[in-house]
């Protein structure tokens, strides 16, 4: 996700959370917390793939390299 539409995201979540009436800190603080862990538990999940592919990118050009010496 982007940046901005991030940004927009928190706006938008926070402007329904206060117009449901709940205007304690340590709620809102709470639904903004699981919010943030769910967002980066995303970021974290889309670099682990990120890095699956260049090990296996890796793996693969030591491979071709090998096969290149072994058979010319």
């Amino acid at each position: 996700m982007s940046y901005l539409a991030n940004v927009a995201l928190i706006i938008l979540v926070t402007a329904t959370y206060m117009a449901i009436g709940k205007h304690s800190f340590i709620s809102y603080a709470l639904f903004y917390g699981s919010y943030l862990m769910i967002y980066q538990g995303i970021n974290y999940w889309i670099r682990g793939n990120r890095q699956a592919n260049e090990d296996f990118t890796d793996y693969d050009r030591a491979l071709n390299s090998f096969a290149k010496d072994k058979f010319g």
